[in-house]
């Protein structure tokens, strides 16, 4: 007895002291994928009261990131601007925000580690503020969704010359006019990359065609549309009939995008009324990041995306951010059965029940089961 406790002592210790050596060595290899960005560049912003550019003005920005695999890395990046509004009042900005990013030569062509330059597209979801002076205690803040595309070509010593487009879509209300806004950005600057050495231990996406690894889905469901100021006896009255139909292709083992139709119907604590959402997801497969394989029994996606939502009682048109969770079990080498589950976030603006009450949150939970076809044969299922 004496001896099997020894036995259990000594591996409790051993398995204390390998720990942090195994935390440090995930720490270190996602280091050596790391890198930092500097760059310095021109905005514009458009006034969609007149569909113009309002005026030109300057920003900076700064960030780090990492490339976790051969397709897909993370980044979080600051930026700082100066210009004027919708209504030409000269305005300081500061922007927060985490982008995920996809190495598209490798998604299209697959991984070739002579290749030199590299095209990142890029969709971030972060915070805008906007004040008068950096100083000035009143402020304006608002979500924005960061679509762009990066390009970087190596000048050596590990640094690479960075030249960015990116648009931050505002929600309607930040820009006065109760419409949706934008600032146009481009940047240019240096990528130092801590270790410049090609990333070999991703995922290979391997060489396929643009015509393979395509998918169709049709699913129903229901929707409960939530908002600030709701009773919680309220919250059950608003459950309403959901349908979305999406087509998409797998652009990895791990990557993969769709573009949705989400439909029918949602209810406030005072009507109801038709709705259409049209939206844009990226899909993350969770169980392939690690030890990819095909046709698995069930699968995890997590996604993100943006959308644009639609009433059809007053034709009131709001952006969207969408995020979820969506599992996929194995039918047959052409079939799936899908289970999604969905939060999509919108502005004030799409609940005109709520009157001139300010600011308040809105969402919409869906839940939907489904069935998915795999119109074309791949290997990244």
């Amino acid at each position: 007895m004496k001896r099997q406790t020894s036995t259990c002592i000594r591996l409790l210790i051993l398995l204390v002291a390998i720990t942090p050596l195994t935390a440090k060595a995930q720490v270190v290899n996602i280091i050596d994928r790391a890198y930092s960005i500097v760059g310095l560049g021109a905005q514009a912003y458009y006034d969609d009261r007149n569909r113009t550019f309002q005026s030109i003005g300057y920003q900076g920005e700064v960030g780090i990131g990492a490339n976790l695999f051969d397709n897909l890395g993370a980044r979080i990046s600051g930026m700082a601007a100066h210009n004027s509004n919708s209504l030409g009042i000269e305005c300081n900005y500061l922007s927060l925000h985490a982008d995920l990013t996809l190495n598209v030569p490798n998604l299209l062509f697959g991984k070739d580690l002579s290749r030199k330059s590299t095209l990142m597209a890029l969709v971030g979801v972060g915070f805008m503020r906007r004040q008068p002076n950096y100083r000035d205690p009143q402020a304006d803040n608002e979500v924005t969704i960061v679509p762009g595309l990066s390009y970087t070509y190596p000048i050596g010593l590990g640094v690479h010359f960075l030249a960015e487009a990116k648009a931050y879509i505002f929600l309607p209300g930040f820009d006065h006019n109760k419409k949706a806004s934008t600032m146009f950005t481009l940047t240019a600057g240096i990528q130092h990359r801590f270790n410049d050495s090609p990333y070999r231990n991703g995922l290979n996406s391997g060489s396929h065609s643009i015509h393979e690894n395509w998918f169709a889905s049709l699913s129903g469901g229901i929707n409960s549309l939530q908002y600030s100021g709701l009773q919680s006896a309220e919250r059950t009255h608003l459950l309403k009939p959901a349908a979305e139909f999406a087509i998409g292709k797998y652009l990895s083992p791990v990557v993969g995008t769709r573009i949705g139709i989400l439909g029918l119907s949602a209810a406030t604590s005072q009507s109801s009324f038709n709705i259409i959402n049209a939206h844009l997801d990226i899909l993350l497969n969770i169980n392939n990041m690690r030890y990819p394989r095909q046709n698995r029994p069930l699968s995890f996606y997590l996604y993100l995306g943006a959308g644009l939502i639609d009433r059809f009682d007053n034709n009131r048109l709001t952006v969207t951010a969408n995020a979820g969770l969506l599992s996929r079990v194995w039918l047959s080498n052409r079939s799936d059965l899908l289970v999604d589950l969905r939060y999509m976030a919108t502005t004030s603006q799409f609940v005109q029940e709520m009157g001139p009450q300010g600011k308040t949150s809105v969402g919409m939970f869906t839940a939907s089961i489904g069935y998915c076809f795999n119109i074309t044969s791949g290997t990244f299922r």
